[in-house]
């Protein structure tokens, strides 16, 4: 006859051991020597001599013993086909100095359109909306009063929202901006005789 927990099934499980086994161990790394690498197959220079490169100054060409520098001709051809390091270094600089103008001049650019269409996305200083609820209807009316050199002019809206109400009411200006440049810039052709 179990026990009460037995019976329940309250008891404690037993628990059960398993075997872990540990990873091998890693060698030890050699300890560095502190050299830095050097190139193993380039031998002593011998000699040294100057060659005309391409862009006219003279630059030192290593000579290596007769034996172990069997593409002489092809190395004294190759150095006298680049340029000195002097005029590459200044080459560099200059390359530089352009690439660093042109993105100056670039990001100066990007921000004139960025803040032109800051200026673009927003209404004309002292433009206001007025909203009225029509709770019978269940729908929000207004009107977006501007202030232009064509003097002030108002638009109306109907929505059952008053963000889309207010969206509407800015499209609604949008709309007339885009007509009267569109009107401005035909005009202008018109009058060039285009």
């Amino acid at each position: 006859m179990g026990s009460l927990r037995d019976k329940l099934g309250l008891h404690k499980p037993k628990l059960a051991v398993k075997t872990i086994r540990l990873p091998e161990p890693v060698p030890p790394v050699p300890p560095a020597t502190g050299k830095p690498p050097t190139k193993p197959n380039k031998p002593p220079v011998v000699a040294t001599e100057l060659v005309k490169a391409s862009c006219g100054h003279q630059t030192v060409f290593e000579l290596y013993e007769e034996k172990k520098d069997k593409f002489r001709e092809q190395r004294r051809a190759k150095a006298a086909g680049k340029i000195c390091t002097t005029c590459r270094q200044a080459k560099e600089q200059a390359e530089a100095a352009v690439a660093k103008e042109r993105r100056q001049q670039k990001r100066l650019a990007s921000n004139q359109q960025r803040q032109q269409a800051k200026h673009e996305q927003r209404l004309p200083d002292g433009a206001s909306f007025q909203t009225v609820y029509d709770a019978e209807r269940i729908q929000w009316s207004g009107t977006l009063t501007v202030r232009t050199d064509a003097g002030i002019l108002t638009f109306s809206q109907q929505a059952s929202g008053v963000f889309r109400l207010l969206i509407r009411l800015d499209q609604d200006y949008r709309n007339w901006l885009q007509h009267r440049q569109d009107t401005e810039r035909q005009d202008c052709k018109e009058s060039s005789g285009g």
